[in-house]
């Protein structure tokens, strides 16, 4: 085996890994982010409505924002969500690091096989990164690869929004509490 054919199955294998690493990272997050957002809803609704659980002697307990079981309930499964919601960024976080590091190396090998695919986007990347000015891009180029357009990352601004919710969520379920514990305060002074 040559090096060149060395280089064309490393290159494959990255291919190969950014593949998978992309399915898994998308899976994970539509699956995390479904069940985050089914169990803020489920958490939401039964703070406007109360949630029956039978205890052990069989009596049926409507917990809802006065009863301080459920506001255990509700800051138990916040800050658990708010604990996943970080570790889960992290771990995607750490999955795109890897892609980025495939890219990386793709684009050495195509240098060094004079593969041109990748080399011209990242080109476009770079001079994206120049303000693509007209002098940054040959007129070829220019015509036949638009710039790319301006864009953010969804999954960070999800994840913000979710930790936002989950926290909101947990100070709403203990303001009931909060406002009686201070009335009785005004009350007593």
């Amino acid at each position: 085996m040559n090096r060149q054919d060395i280089l064309l199955r490393e290159y494959e294998v990255c291919q190969q890994d950014n593949n998978a690493r992309g399915f898994h990272y998308n899976a994970l997050f539509a699956i995390f982010m479904s069940v985050n957002m089914a169990l803020l809803g489920w958490v939401l609704y039964s703070m406007g409505t109360g949630i029956v659980l039978a205890n052990k002697t069989g009596q049926w307990l409507v917990y809802n924002g006065h009863n301080i079981n459920w506001l255990v309930l509700v800051s138990v499964l916040g800050l658990a969500a708010i604990f996943l919601l970080v570790i889960v960024r992290v771990l995607l976080n750490r999955m795109a690091h890897l892609v980025r590091v495939n890219h990386h190396r793709m684009r050495e090998i195509e240098t060094q096989l004079g593969m041109g695919k990748n080399l011209i986007t990242h080109f476009l990347d770079e001079a994206k990164k120049a303000k693509y000015k007209e002098g940054n891009i040959p007129t070829r180029l220019r015509e036949h690869y638009p710039p790319p357009r301006e864009g953010r990352n969804v999954a960070p601004l999800m994840f913000n929004v979710l930790i936002g919710l989950w926290v909101v969520v947990i100070v709403i379920a203990w303001l009931p509490l909060i406002i009686k514990g201070i009335s009785l305060l005004l009350q007593g002074a």
